[in-house]
């Protein structure tokens, strides 16, 4: 640690958006930097489920990768050619107050009382990402809508106590077809230098909807290269429902309300084929923009077994990108739910 100036920001009011890019609905986040902006590595990274949010990160995880980025410091400049895919992107708002959403936030915080409420949160980025586009009525990217895939998306489950080992691939996954064995430690990675869970989030983040990234693994003390391959639209199989920043996404697409699936037997029960759409309310909120659901009379516990044209199975996520890919604001959508065992219908405006 004593070879690194460590330097702790704790707001992003003012943050410079053309160096820190990660994923701002982390709850911890690092990025390595050389003294000239070069970055180095990104670390922080988060699981989907609540109970298990930190279960990517580790103190023995980190090390490692600082352990990395010393010797990719050591070799600096010679090394560029594997950077230079890590380096940030050009931006169009050079900090988060250039958002017309967040643009009502100063440059430091008010320590006369109301800290929490003059400090722009990280996840606000994303907020602001996306409504910038909605608002205008212009399509939202599914890259901006479906940021930072984790590695599970392609079937990589890495060990968090290692810098980038393989510690499981999914069957039938892009990651077994490509060729990753469990015990696999990523080193390469669309010619970047892979460092850390989040790195292997950069490039998702960055490819295209399809495409073919090489890639080498040390395997048994060998070096074994291999291709990965992304097919069309693999990035709408990644699961926002669990970011913060999708809670602005509820209240534009479902009024506040919060949809979870429901469990087989509770599905038997209500005599809802497999196939068939059932998401149950677990949560509807009752004030302001986020009451539109309550409003139009929707209680947590009513399942949804139609929304719009969906009929079929869907999950939260599904449903949010269809509101944002199919409608407009102000347009109207039918929601059909069970309560009690009887079905009922609304319309819900949506936001």
């Amino acid at each position: 640690m004593e070879q690194f100036v460590c330097v702790r920001v704790i707001m992003a009011n003012a943050m410079d958006l053309s160096l820190f890019q990660f994923d701002y609905d982390m709850s911890f986040a690092v990025t390595f930097l050389h003294a000239d902006r070069t970055v180095y590595s990104r670390y922080g990274s988060r699981q989907d489920k609540p109970e298990e949010a930190d279960n990517h990160i580790s103190m023995k995880g980190l090390a490692e990768t600082m352990e990395t980025v010393l010797s990719l410091h050591q070799a600096y400049p010679d090394n560029r050619a594997q950077l230079e895919g890590k380096q940030p992107r050009p931006v169009t708002k050079q900090v988060p107050e250039d958002y017309p959403e967040l643009g009502k936030y100063k440059d430091h915080l008010d320590y006369g009382g109301a800290v929490a409420k003059s400090c722009v949160h990280c996840h606000q980025l994303h907020e602001a990402q996306r409504l910038a586009p909605w608002t205008a009525g212009e399509k939202i990217t599914d890259a901006v809508l479906h940021p930072w895939p984790m590695p599970n998306t392609i079937g990589l489950t890495l060990d968090p106590k290692t810098m980038a080992t393989v510690a499981k691939v999914t069957s039938r996954s892009p990651a077994e077809a490509a060729g990753f064995e469990s015990g696999d430690v990523l080193q390469l990675l669309d010619n970047q230098r892979v460092t850390s869970v989040a790195d292997i989030q950069w490039i998702l983040h960055h490819a295209p909807g399809e495409a073919a990234l090489p890639y080498e693994v040390m395997r048994n003390g060998n070096t074994v290269p291999g291709v990965l391959r992304l097919a069309k639209n693999w990035r709408q199989q990644v699961d926002i429902a669990w970011r913060t920043s999708t809670w602005d996404l509820r209240r534009i697409a479902l009024g506040g309300a919060v949809l979870v699936p429901i469990e087989p037997a509770a599905r038997q029960a209500l005599n809802l084929k497999k196939d068939a759409l059932a998401l149950r309310v677990s949560h509807a909120g009752r004030y302001g923009s986020h009451a539109v659901a309550w409003n139009a009379g929707i209680r947590p516990g009513d399942v949804y077994v139609a929304f719009d044209s969906l009929t079929t199975d869907q999950s939260e996520t599904d449903i949010i990108r269809h509101v944002l890919t199919q409608r407009k604001i102000g347009d109207r959508v039918m929601i059909a739910f069970l309560r009690d065992g009887q079905r009922r219908e609304v319309r819900m405006k949506i936001q």
